[in-house]
């Protein structure tokens, strides 16, 4: 996803295309950062290492020097919800948290695996389309407060420049 973001980034900036603003979410904040002149392709590819690490770490803690202890499982799951007003989905199981908003007829919810699955039969019930995504963990939710934590400190010490 990275290199797709940054070889369109690169190809509109070699045509003479200059971006008015950027955004991203998530993987795609860190090509929006590229694209704005913040940080450089070096920069980049040190973040997107450290962002994995942090999130398949679950936090500083786990990392050594050059050793990494990966999770070896995880209470996390996400599902994406797809319907006629599924973006208007506010979740009533504990532990889930709407991860993002796609589009109005699509959301993805995450939390804690169990109540990620108890949230999606409520709303299959409801007749909405419900796909559990093969994922490691509950990404944009606070239990990746610690990759979050982690990652940011590493942000920090590479220094974002102002937008060009």
């Amino acid at each position: 996803m990275i290199v797709y973001g940054l070889s369109s980034c690169n190809a509109q900036a070699d045509a003479g295309f200059k971006p008015e603003f950027v955004a991203g979410h998530s993987l795609g904040e860190l090509a929006a950062l590229v694209a704005g002149g913040c940080i450089s392709n070096e920069d980049v590819a040190e973040l997107v290492w450290h962002r994995a690490i942090a999130m398949s770490t679950g936090g500083a803690e786990n990392i050594v020097g050059e050793d990494v202890e990966m999770k070896t499982s995880s209470k996390g799951g996400m599902a994406a919800v797809l319907g006629k007003g599924a973006a208007n989905i506010e979740p009533i199981t504990p532990n889930v948290y709407v991860a993002n908003r796609n589009a109005p007829q699509q959301l993805v919810i995450s939390g804690e695996s169990s109540a990620v699955l108890q949230e999606s039969n409520r709303l299959s019930n409801q007749g909405f389309k419900v796909v559990q995504l093969k994922v490691g963990d509950a990404f944009h939710t606070p239990f990746m407060k610690d990759a979050e934590t982690t990652f940011s400190t590493k942000v920090r010490s590479v220094g974002l420049r102002k937008p060009t």
